[in-house]
């Protein structure tokens, strides 16, 4: 971090390997180029130390309030909860009783997109820029599914709610939706 500022910027990821984990950083460099920002990539399933050391850097940048940004699709998944645990949010881990993080700066956690007309506006831009001939295509919809039968009931349902309003703005002959659950 050779950006110092009042605003830091915690962005937490799953990881997608290379070279999508280049290109997530890429897309980054703007924000970073405007406030301290660090990326703490994984799981987190057995450890959290990868997030405690972004926080503390952001600290060291001089950040008096630290913006945690987690990429998750919706807050009904495992990896969100381990998430929320790790900074005191909730009391159960989703997975393993990892230490928490600490912070001497107020940390602001994010909450998922879920259904957002900007998620929609992406959906559309990006099934545009691959369809030939919307009213004649079917577009499907698919999520990384969580573990359980009645978050992914949810799930399902916010998925119906972006399918219909991208079927609304894009055109498409049809736009179902689906998940595939661990």
């Amino acid at each position: 971090l050779s950006l110092l500022g009042d605003i830091g910027v915690l962005v937490l990821a799953h990881g997608f390997r290379n070279p999508g984990d280049d290109i997530f950083r890429q897309r980054l460099n703007p924000l970073a180029a405007q406030n301290p920002t660090a990326l703490a990539m994984g799981m987190s399933m057995m450890m959290s130390d990868h997030i405690q050391f972004a926080i503390d850097d952001l600290e060291a940048a001089g950040a008096k309030r630290i913006v945690v940004i987690p990429v998750v699709s919706n807050r009904y998944n495992s990896l969100m909860r381990q998430w929320q645990y790790i900074f005191g949010l909730i009391d159960e881990p989703a997975y393993n009783a990892v230490p928490r993080v600490t912070s001497n700066v107020d940390l602001l956690f994010g909450s998922a997109p879920e259904v957002d007309p900007l998620i929609v506006e992406i959906l559309v831009d990006y099934a545009k820029e691959i369809s030939e001939k919307p009213q004649e295509e079917f577009l499907l919809l698919v999520a990384h599914g969580p573990e359980s039968e009645e978050d992914n009931e949810v799930v399902l349902g916010l998925l119906k709610e972006l399918a219909a309003d991208v079927q609304d703005s894009a055109g498409f002959a049809a736009v179902g939706v689906t998940s595939l659950q661990d």
